[in-house]
């Protein structure tokens, strides 16, 4: 009995030895600030790069955040909106007059900072870090949760702690990078904000599997 409870003891003690061997203190400092917010609004200047066709596309919009539910609104070069929330994800194009309703995935969350905080210790190795003007720079690679993702690259202010740059490549080397700027953290959100009242000239596409 003896001998079992010392292996039980070794094995434990070996595990929070590897957890801290391997945590990272700085990275932690980012994390636990981004976890404290509940509500978050901020502009954003978007690049998407295709590497097949060797095609880029900038936009720029607003992005709004509050626990499971996000607003992506891209303002230019055409209108397009996307409000994911824990249920569903809807895309819509006013000025096609469409929208597409799809069940809720992992990935609509991925620029919430407090939800992208978690995933990353869920989904995520750290692979380097970089320390720059403005911030610091990690670099992650992704496990098979994330499979779709091949890195992820994220800086953190050194003043605030909040994400200024956001970029994540696919396994097909597409690339999709956000600059932060104007961030509001915490203030009051309207949860109407994360609803769409949807006109009756719409064409709507439900893709969704969960109905």
């Amino acid at each position: 009995m003896k001998i079992k409870i010392s292996l039980s003891l070794t094995i434990i003690i070996l595990s929070i030895s590897s957890q801290i061997l391997f945590a990272d203190p700085v990275l932690d400092k980012f994390l636990d600030r981004n976890k404290n917010i509940i509500s978050y609004q901020v502009d954003f200047e978007k690049v998407n790069y295709w590497s097949e066709l060797d095609t880029v596309l900038y936009s720029y919009g607003k992005l709004y955040t509050k626990g499971n539910n996000i607003r992506l609104e891209h303002l230019f070069p055409g209108k397009e909106l996307m409000i994911g929330t824990e249920n569903d994800l809807i895309l819509y194009f006013p000025e096609q007059k469409q929208l597409i309703k799809q069940d809720s995935d992992y990935w609509q969350s991925l620029l919430s900072p407090e939800l992208l905080a978690q995933e990353y210790i869920n989904y995520c190795t750290l692979k380097a870090t970089k320390i720059v003007k403005d911030g610091t720079i990690f670099i992650f690679g992704t496990n098979e949760e994330m499979d779709d993702f091949s890195e992820i690259v994220i800086q953190f202010s050194n003043i605030d702690s909040l994400i200024h740059f956001f970029e994540y490549k696919d396994k097909y080397n597409n690339m999709v990078s956000y600059n932060f700027s104007n961030h509001k953290i915490n203030q009051n959100i309207a949860d109407s904000l994360f609803y769409i009242k949807i006109p009756d000239d719409v064409t709507i596409f439900d893709q969704r599997v969960k109905q």
